[in-house]
């Protein structure tokens, strides 16, 4: 099988069995018993995953891709943990009217049902039985450009969209894939709770331990 691995950050790209240095936008072939891994770094937020994975995916085939990173989580009881989303979403992609905001299909830009979006959520779908896999969390996310940090914006994230934890790329890739017809999965480990920021409440490296404990798994059922 060929596989992409799609990375914002190298500690992230543990995920493929070890940790690649290469520069934003370049494939690193990564040596595996089974499959061909091509790992992708394209740095942090949507717009530089949408440009470096666009270009990835209009040059090259691939059996499955794979977004693999750290994320915070709006439930504490995650943290550590690797979850499986297989539902993100364009959290702050709309128009504000006073203290409401209004998403892109409120405001009637976009159809909640217009490909690649199902009732407004970018769902993965690449469905397999693993059982390493099928073990993990599945959960919903939502995608920004400014991690949320203030509990005025974090109280109103969680009622709009009662999703389970928070990154600034995995709408981004999903929508890539959807519209190049590649399947393709979302895993991340969750590094912190969501609140006021606060790196000393973070444990990135117990998250990537378990992301890459969880790669090693997920690719060896694959």
């Amino acid at each position: 099988m060929r596989i992409l691995i799609v990375c914002s950050t190298p500690a992230e790209t543990v995920f493929s069995g070890l940790i690649v240095n290469s520069a934003k936008g370049f494939i690193s072939k990564v040596r595996h018993e089974t499959h061909q891994l091509d790992v992708l770094i394209t740095g942090a937020g949507m717009v530089s995953t949408t440009f470096y994975l666009s270009r990835v995916l209009a040059q090259e085939k691939y059996d499955l891709a794979i977004n693999a990173g750290i994320c915070g989580a709006f439930d504490i009881s995650l943290i550590g943990k690797t979850v499986n989303i297989n539902a993100d979403c364009f959290a702050d992609l709309g128009a504000e009217d006073g203290p409401a905001f209004l998403d892109i299909f409120q405001i009637g830009l976009l159809d909640q049902n217009e490909f690649p979006f199902t009732n407004g959520w970018l769902e993965t779908n690449y469905l397999f039985d693993n059982d390493v896999l099928n073990k993990l969390p599945v959960v919903k996310g939502i995608t920004v450009n400014t991690t949320s940090g203030n509990v005025d914006s974090i109280v109103k994230l969680k009622a709009r969209f009662n999703a389970d934890i928070e990154s600034m790329e995995g709408a981004a890739f999903i929508y890539c894939c959807k519209l190049s017809k590649v399947p393709c999965l979302q895993i991340r480990a969750v590094s912190n709770v969501i609140e006021r920021r606060n790196r000393a409440n973070w444990n990135i490296e117990k998250a990537l331990a378990s992301l890459g404990q969880t790669g090693k798994e997920i690719l060896r059922m694959l």
